[in-house]
């Protein structure tokens, strides 16, 4: 497994990333203008006047030990606390996220009950406001876009629409893991209903979807056996 496939994605996104580079820097300034009377007693502690002859430069004995312990802890302090606090926040935040995207029971809708069960695919975005509530069976697919997500599917009069809201497709995949959307790629999420072929291509598998106007999906390797295996035991 890759090293970037070990580090969670709510860490590598740009919005995060930029967010913990800032936060750092302003924690460090703070903290080192607060420590920076220490800093100079340690400096000057380092020192050890040696002995002084008539007209002659005094000599002094360094600690360059105690120095560099002291420059390590402080370079420990000031860089590692920022980033686990961000790492805390950022975790906090995707749980939560994690958290409103499952919550199908929460949504008032003036839809008549159905005789058959039509199931609903409810997105929040990041802030946790309700975007876009959709059936399951005009879900094609949905794209990755930075930190956004395009979520493609048929409205009424049976035309290919998109939908564009600031979400992760890490949260979409992990809040539907018993529905039939299926990640394939680290862009795309198939809703497997709509899947008619899986065939080999030149740069490995691809899905073809049952709509016209939608380019063949790729499979990366990473999810190539789940996909197969899941596309095998349909009946």
């Amino acid at each position: 497994m890759a090293a970037r496939d070990r580090i969670p994605a709510y860490l590598t996104g740009s919005h995060q990333l930029t967010s913990t580079v800032v936060f750092t820097a302003l924690f460090s300034l703070v903290f080192i203008l607060l420590i920076s009377p220490y800093l100079l007693s340690i400096a000057y502690g380092g020192f050890t006047l040696k002995g002084m002859e008539a007209g002659m430069i005094p000599s002094y004995d360094i600690d360059f030990a105690r120095l560099f312990l002291s420059g390590m802890g402080f370079c420990v302090i000031s860089l590692g606390i920022p980033y686990l606090l961000a790492a805390f926040y950022f975790a906090i935040e995707d749980k939560n996220n994690t958290i409103r995207v499952m919550s199908f029971g929460s949504i008032t809708t003036d839809e008549a009950p159905s005789l058959t069960k039509d199931e609903k695919i409810t997105l929040y975005d990041n802030s946790g406001s309700l975007k876009m509530v959709i059936s399951l069976s005009n879900l094609y697919y949905i794209e990755s876009d930075d930190n956004y997500i395009k979520v493609w599917y048929q409205d009424s009069e049976g035309t290919l629409k998109q939908y564009m809201l600031r979400c992760r497709l890490k949260t979409v995949e992990e809040s539907f893991t018993e529905s039939g959307l299926v990640r394939c790629h680290r862009k795309y999420i198939v809703n497997f209903d709509k899947v008619e072929m899986i065939s080999r291509a030149k740069d490995g598998y691809v899905i073809e979807l049952g709509m016209g106007g939608i380019d063949p999906i790729p499979v990366s390797k990473t999810y190539e056996e789940n996909v197969l295996a899941r596309f095998n035991s349909r009946g």
